[in-house]
């Protein structure tokens, strides 16, 4: 993947080294709420979805595509006419453009054109395939919004959960970056490029990238925006991403929960508070955590102590009983910035003589897909 990239290149499409540019590291897809009133609601003041009607063009390949529609002047009545509206999130077939179609163990191309990753010498031999294709379909789509009220003066990123197969993203004018892997969410930060109102929002899909010779599946072939896209905000110290796990001891009725947590653009000192509720959200557990000024770098590591409970309900297909765990993170004033919470469960799995079981029995799997 490349970083720090200003400019786009629709030859991406064509290079199977390149899967995504700009984008921001994976990391955990917890929910996140600027206090606990919103928690209580299950409303957070940091997401906003930009689904709904988007401006759009259809191409037949990028050959034909608009390469500079991201910076068109929309007020401009010659060039809005130039758009029809398409409903985001969706299929660009849906829609009635193009034609989509089905295929098992083949290729969608296959029969129609000659198309291979690599020759016998393991090297790559695809410039231009797709870039340069007569027929490789393309969407040219654009978003305006203002930032939200409760957004201003935070961390900004754009959220794309799905789209296929291949796709550049603009905003306001300036290029944010490129990604492939069409079922997998991934974010791209704005907050240097952002403004209060009146931004303009690019995407320009392809409908095939070398990305093709991996998704190929047992599937429909789709193309487009297919899942939501979403403006999010996040505080100075905001949980980037955590991993919680609940060990289940040898008893089955006591064991531990160890967190830790990154922590991305802390600013002074930042304290992080745990709970455990069990599952009629009681409070069974209570600590806290300090991380100091940590100008040094973007991302913190900061590690949460161990909880030793007791009186645990192990997870169990019958009885699938979960916890909460609460992160409440306060800043250097003690004001509270942000409210995490994941559900968790405790549970043993082991192999013992080649029979697997489940908190100490057998465990038997049922079904078609073993």
């Amino acid at each position: 993947m490349k970083d720090l990239m200003d400019k786009a290149d629709i030859m991406w499409l064509d290079d199977p080294e390149v899967i995504g540019v700009n984008r921001v590291p994976a990391h955990s897809d917890h929910e996140f709420f600027a206090d606990e009133e919103e928690y209580r609601n299950q409303k957070s003041s940091l997401i906003e979805s930009l689904a709904g009607e988007w401006k759009f063009i259809y191409s037949e390949s990028a050959l034909k595509r608009p390469a500079d529609f991201y910076s068109w002047d929309l007020s401009d009545g010659a060039v809005a006419s130039k758009f029809d509206t398409i409903t985001v999130p969706g299929h660009i077939e849906m829609a009635g453009y193009d034609k989509l179609n089905y295929v098992n163990v083949m290729y969608p191309w296959d029969g129609h054109y000659f198309r291979r990753p690599l020759d016998k010498d393991g090297r790559a031999h695809l410039t231009g395939t797709f870039a340069k294709a007569d027929y490789n379909p393309v969407g040219s789509y654009i978003r305006e919004f203002d930032i939200p009220a409760g957004m201003k003066d935070r961390d900004l990123r754009l959220s794309f959960e799905g789209v296929e197969q291949a796709y550049y993203v603009w905003l306001n004018g300036t290029f944010i970056g490129y990604s492939e892997d069409s079922f997998t969410a991934h974010e791209f930060m704005i907050t240097d490029v952002i403004k209060e109102k009146g931004n303009v929002l690019a995407v320009e899909v392809h409908k095939r990238s070398t990305a093709a010779f991996l998704e190929g599946q047992d599937f429909f072939r789709f193309f487009g925006i297919f899942r939501d896209v979403k403006l999010i905000a996040s505080p100075k110290g905001h949980i980037e991403d955590l991993d919680i796990r609940p060990i289940l001891n040898d008893d089955l009725t006591s064991g531990s929960i160890s967190a830790s947590l990154l922590i991305r653009n802390a600013s002074g000192r930042i304290r992080i508070e745990e709970r455990i509720l069990d599952k009629a959200d009681k409070e069974i557990f209570k600590t806290e955590a300090v991380l100091e000024d940590a100008s040094n770098g973007e991302i913190s590591k900061l590690d949460i102590p161990t909880a030793e409970l007791k009186g645990i309900l192990p997870w169990a297909f019958k009885t699938p009983d979960l916890y909460t765990v609460i992160f409440s993170v306060y800043d250097s004033d003690g004001t509270i910035i942000e409210v995490v919470p994941y559900r968790v469960g405790f549970r043993k799995i082991e192999i013992k003589d080649n029979v697997i079981y489940l908190n100490g029995h057998r465990l038997r799997i049922c079904g078609v897909n073993r």
